[in-house]
């Protein structure tokens, strides 16, 4: 009879299994994969971003083009003529808040960076927009057309930055008591808005921008609190996208 080997176990070796390689590779893990998961997310980019901009453009524009126009409606919360929010705020500005405070919505939809981006593109296309008007204009402007240039630079400085400030506070604080963000987000947009644009849009006159200053962030903080009840009747249709906070 022939003689059973022993097993390797019984000769103090330790059995091993032999090693598996798996060579599947899953779509999740190739290259074809991750580009069209690349271009998907770079299409869905361009087209929010895009249709922001679109938006965002038409505000810009009316604003500009309504700066020479005196708000009067605030009128009578000042006794004082100097004192009267006609005396510095134009139709343009509130236009500008207006926008400001939409983009509360957009960046509760859309999220910061989307919301961000346009903003920036927006402004970009204003600048080119008055570029081209200024040159097919020239020859019929007068100094006294134009706005001074210091004013003109604090309006771009002040509502370009408060826009941003008002983007960047509302999505730090989403995800909390409903109304804290929007309400918050405002204050702080309109407050660093004002307070880069008096400065420079005053620099060298005998206003009193300081008053007005002040008197311009107490108009805001109203409009910051009309602006909760529309912010209540829009969250249920405008629900964040995946991954961002908020209810």
């Amino acid at each position: 009879m022939e003689a059973i080997p022993p097993h390797p176990a019984q000769n103090g070796a330790v059995k091993r299994d032999p090693i598996v390689v798996e060579r599947f590779r899953g779509e999740e893990v190739t290259a074809r994969y991750r580009f069209k998961q690349f271009i998907g997310r770079f299409a869905d980019s361009v087209v929010a971003t895009g249709g922001i901009t679109l938006i965002l453009v038409p505000f810009l524009i009316i604003a500009t083009l309504t700066l020479d126009l005196p708000m009067t409606h605030f009128d009578g919360w000042a006794t004082a003529e100097a004192m009267r929010p006609s005396q510095w705020m134009a139709r343009g500005d509130l236009v500008m808040a207006i926008c400001v405070l939409s983009m509360v919505l957009m960046t509760r939809r859309f999220g910061a960076s989307f919301v961000s981006r346009a903003w920036g593109f927006s402004w970009l296309v204003l600048v080119l927009l008055s570029g081209l008007m200024l040159l097919y204009l020239s020859p019929q402007l007068t100094a006294g057309d134009m706005p001074r240039g210091l004013y003109a630079v604090g309006f771009v400085t002040g509502w370009y930055i408060g826009g941003e400030v008002m983007i960047r506070f509302y999505d730090a604080l989403r995800g909390s008591r409903w109304w804290r963000a929007p309400l918050l987000a405002g204050l702080f947009g309109f407050t660093a808005q004002a307070i880069l644009f008096f400065p420079l849009a005053y620099h060298g006159t005998t206003a009193p921008w300081g008053l007005w200053l002040v008197a311009d962030i107490g108009v805001k903080v109203f409009l910051c609190v009309l602006f909760l009840g529309v912010y209540r009747m829009m969250r249920p249709k405008l629900i964040p996208r995946v991954g961002l906070g908020g209810r």
